[in-house]
């Protein structure tokens, strides 16, 4: 609630700025995760900063009031849990939209692009223009946009601007981060690193030694008395 109520209060505050568009509203899609690519896109970090999850195959779009989702039927039941124990205090409706593979989510788009002319002059869209969606759900959300007559944003850096700021409970959890890694890099990684080196013909695995690395993680947030959902 309060990761929801900053963004929209940083597009609120900043709207009118370059990193923001300006724009009507704001759509992010995610698209499908890709196995042994590693990517940092700016949509799973939001999704990470909003839901502490990161979620593949997804449409968030904020309009001037409201949040609204398409996701496939067991994300989107998930959400619409969220959605009906948000407390009364929260302004914003998260209206939560179940995915149709039977018509290629073409009745879902035409009617989020709806939502998005609704919100303010329903004229200009915040878009993440320069990431590079993978999958048949993000390629099908970019041509119903494309054909929608909407103008497009990039919101890059406004959106970067928002994930800059950290609430205390972020700030702790970087530091809780940063110890740990400093304590395993320290304790397990080196002496892995150099038994294996020092011996000359070794044989090893480097999903062994990530597996011996992880389990080392553990026993370090232990010792550092972290709470077991922190690890």
């Amino acid at each position: 609630v309060d990761a929801c109520d900053k963004l929209f209060s940083r597009w609120e505050t900043h709207g009118a700025e370059e990193g923001w568009g300006p724009s009507d509203a704001l759509a992010i899609v995610a698209g499908s995760s890709q196995e042994d690519v590693i990517t940092f896109p700016k949509s799973l970090a939001l999704h990470a900063a909003l839901f502490q999850l990161e979620l593949s195959d997804v449409l968030l779009v904020f309009t001037d009031t409201d949040i609204h989702m398409l996701a496939a039927s067991k994300k989107a039941k998930i959400a619409q849990q969220l959605a009906d124990k948000l407390p009364e205090t929260f302004k914003h409706k998260l209206h939560v939209l179940p995915r149709d593979k039977a018509d290629k989510d073409s009745a879902n788009f035409a009617k989020i692009i709806e939502v998005i002319k609704g919100s303010k002059e329903g004229k200009r869209v915040g878009t993440l223009t320069k990431e590079k969606n993978a999958g048949a759900f993000a390629a099908a959300w970019q041509a119903a946009l494309d054909g929608s007559g909407l103008e497009t944003a990039d919101i890059q850096n406004g959106i970067s601007d928002y994930l800059a700021i950290k609430s205390a409970a972020q700030l702790e959890a970087v530091k809780k981060a940063a110890a740990v890694g400093s304590e395993a890099f320290k304790k397990r990684v080196t002496s892995k690193v150099l038994d294996i080196v020092d011996v000359e013909d070794k044989k090893f695995s480097m999903s062994k030694l990530t597996e011996q690395i992880e389990d080392g993680i553990v026993k370090i947030a232990k010792d550092l008395k972290l709470d077991e959902n922190d690890v």
